[in-house]
């Protein structure tokens, strides 16, 4: 019986060039936990290469990226090398690179020194990180294409941005023939994104930046596409079959489902962000660079644990998603998201890509169900902004957002909120008890499991700026340390809404702080009109939570907002073929 070809790759040769290094390539791969299989197939392609070296005259320290991409182009192609060896590019390829760390990890090879156009792509990516503030993943991409625009125009050479003329840019941007629209909207994204750069830095490129095209893209003349709520629940039925990496795709989508998160945010994900016993989970800040905490629903939380528990490789690696191949237990990155989304699509027969797909039909889910769009991007765009507010108005990055979070999810009164002791919380902070309030009132008000984590870490900051005592303010000045004062949050609060341009409605000269709380009922009146609850007892409740003295007060939000009022006139119109005309005689 002829021996497979596998069987027959060569993996000893002690008198190959790279023989005295191949037992750390070997140790590397073990410890990286690549099968049997694929060390084997790794060990030939290196001895390989190793033979091509010896008759190239040169050794181990003599290899670098272009003597690798030489072996790869050149000879692999047309080997006629009289022993079976490995064929495919793909898998050469990744031997060889991992051979080249192992190589640069014990000195034997030394790193490259970057040239002029590394030293100007580091300057770059630096200016990216600190003015515009783009995740490492954009910046990485947005590298990448200007490296291929510098090396394509200046080889190793300085950089001669003079040299560099509109018609070079306009076909580098452009592409082949074969180059789609979002292709290229990417490539001009990067192109002028480098221009704007080099602008800060007092260059002239205004012709250069009339030269990058900017094709139309009419997806964005239609509304973002939604899945069905029967479409959504089809999705997470296509877990229910047989695949490789079963759990660990179902928890990634419900990620992408459930919380809206994107695939660069599932991607960093750790054990520590996720609060079981909050029942929250913390978004690790990405895009925009700030964090948020959301809440971690039953299915969500049962599917990562399931996945952890059940599927997740032993590894010291702290992030939820981990490789279920070489090299093992090391972090997923986006392609193993989108792969996952490519796939289930595949399995249930849809003719679908998109991965951010399921962020569009959260957004969709929370505005049917009674929160406004514009409510929910007015909000989060202000506690984002402040998050990001200098503290020379007294409110800073540190007590704003915590005090717009805590008036957005209760509804509390700005009064009530700056007159919080750190005694008003409770040990688990759970539940805050507001004393004194209008009319001398006292209430207790429970916290969402979200809001509750958020006070809990601003505590922890809390805790650096003064004495956390039970009858010390919670909120403080972070310039003077004091109680932070309406004046400062007033100051702050007018700041914010006109930086994110949030015009006041209503006949108000201005947008008031007062308005989260009537968002807050609002939001809260229009969920219970929707899903159809005994809206008298729903308004007792409501009432008490949030302070009305009048039942009535509450009432008003029926009459006076328009939503609310074309919720229950739709209501009406279902419950009234239920009723038969009375006659009177």
């Amino acid at each position: 019986m002829p021996v497979p070809v596998r069987l027959q790759l060569r993996t000893e040769d002690p008198d190959n060039v790279l023989w005295p290094i191949m037992g750390l390539y070997t140790d590397y791969l073990v410890r990286g936990r690549y099968g049997a299989k694929r060390r084997r197939r790794y060990t030939a392609s290196a001895l390989h290469f190793g033979d091509w070296l010896r008759n190239e005259g040169a050794g181990p320290g003599d290899i670098d990226e272009t003597r690798i991409g030489s072996f790869l182009i050149n000879h692999l192609t047309t080997c006629s090398c009289g022993h079976p060896v490995p064929r495919g590019l793909i898998l050469n390829r990744a031997a060889l690179n991992n051979l080249l760390r192992v190589l640069r990890a014990h000195n034997i090879v030394a790193a490259p020194a970057p040239d002029a156009i590394e030293v100007e792509l580091a300057r770059f990516d630096a200016k990216m990180n600190e003015i515009w503030g783009l995740t490492q993943g954009t910046r990485d991409h947005r590298r990448r294409i200007v490296r291929r625009l510098l090396r394509e125009q200046f080889g190793a050479g300085p950089i001669e941005l003079g040299a560099l003329t509109p018609n070079a840019v306009r076909a580098f941007v452009l592409g082949g023939a074969g180059w789609s629209t979002s292709m290229i909207r990417v490539m001009g994204g990067a192109v002028r994104c480098y221009l704007r750069y080099r602008a800060l830095l007092g260059d002239d490129v205004a012709h250069l930046h009339k030269a990058v095209p900017r094709p139309a893209f009419w997806r964005d003349a239609e509304l973002p596409e939604a899945l069905s709520g029967a479409d959504v629940e089809q999705l997470f039925s296509a877990f229910d079959r047989p695949c490789p990496s079963r759990r660990r795709g179902y928890a990634i989508v419900r990620c992408l489902a459930d919380l809206g998160l994107r695939s660069s945010e599932v991607i960093r994900l750790t054990l520590d962000d996720i609060g079981w016993d909050e029942g929250v989970i913390r978004v690790p800040a990405g895009k925009a660079r700030r964090s948020d905490i959301l809440p971690l629903s039953p299915p969500t939380g049962e599917a990562t644990v399931d996945y952890i528990l059940n599927e997740r490789p032993a590894t010291p690696r702290r992030e939820v998603f981990v490789r279920h191949v070489a090299p093992l237990g090391e972090p997923v990155g986006r392609r193993v998201v989108q792969k996952t989304l490519h796939a289930a699509y595949a399995r249930l027969g849809w003719d679908r890509s998109r991965v951010h797909i399921l962020r569009h039909t959260l957004a969709s889910r929370l505005v049917n169900n009674g929160v406004p769009m514009k409510q929910i991007a007015e909000v989060d765009r202000i506690i984002a902004a402040a998050r990001a507010l200098p503290p020379v108005f007294g409110a800073g990055p540190a007590s704003l957002p915590t005090v717009l979070g805590l008036l957005a999810a209760t509804g509390l009164r700005i009064s009530e909120a700056l007159s919080l002791q750190c005694g008003s919380l409770d040990e688990a902070a759970t539940r805050v008890t507001v004393k004194h309030s209008k009319f001398e009132r006292t209430r207790m008000v429970p916290l969402h499991p979200t809001a509750t984590a958020a006070l809990r870490d601003y505590l922890r900051t809390r805790a650096r700026l003064g004495p956390i005592d039970h009858s010390a303010p919670l909120f403080l000045d972070e310039r003077s340390g004091e109680a932070l004062g309406y004046r400062a949050v007033r100051r702050a609060w007018l700041r914010l809404t006109a930086d994110v341009g949030i015009v006041p409605r209503g006949g108000h000269r201005f947008v008031r702080i007062h308005d989260l709380r009537h968002t807050f009922i609002c939001r809260r009146l229009m969920l219970w009109q929707t899903e159809g609850a005994d809206i008298d007892n729903a308004m007792l409740a409501l009432s008490t939570y949030v302070g009305h003295v009048n039942l009535g007060d509450t009432y008003w939000y029926l009459q006076a907002v328009p939503e609310l009022m074309a919720l229950a006139g739709g209501r009406f119109e279902a419950l009234a073929p239920q009723f038969r005309e009375v006659c009177h005689d």
